[in-house]
């Protein structure tokens, strides 16, 4: 039975700020990017292992097919919870805390 998929608070302003980040050169694609990140995290409802395993034990992370983005998200019972989102080119690593 698939899960639910639902977007943590930082997911989604992260989303958004890649959304006016692209919209400064782009503004169709900004929208059309944005739709693609979102709409794509659906299949993890149905396939939640398909990401590799998570740099922050209990994640993982998806890389959105035909973007350079990269989803982190974990699975806990029925549900899919996107954490954070992210351009594969970033510096980015986990918090410490």
């Amino acid at each position: 039975m698939p899960r639910t998929v639902a977007w943590s608070r930082e997911g989604l302003q992260q989303l958004a700020a890649i959304r006016r980040f692209v919209s400064e050169d782009k503004p169709g694609a900004a929208f059309k990017l944005a739709l693609r990140l979102r709409n794509s995290t659906n299949i993890l409802a149905t396939f939640p292992d398909s990401g590799r395993a998570g740099l922050t034990p209990e994640t993982r992370q998806w890389v959105i097919p035909g973007t350079r983005y990269i989803a982190t998200y974990t699975v806990t019972g029925e549900q899919v919870r996107i954490l954070s989102i992210h351009h594969g080119m970033t510096d980015w690593k986990p918090d410490e805390n």
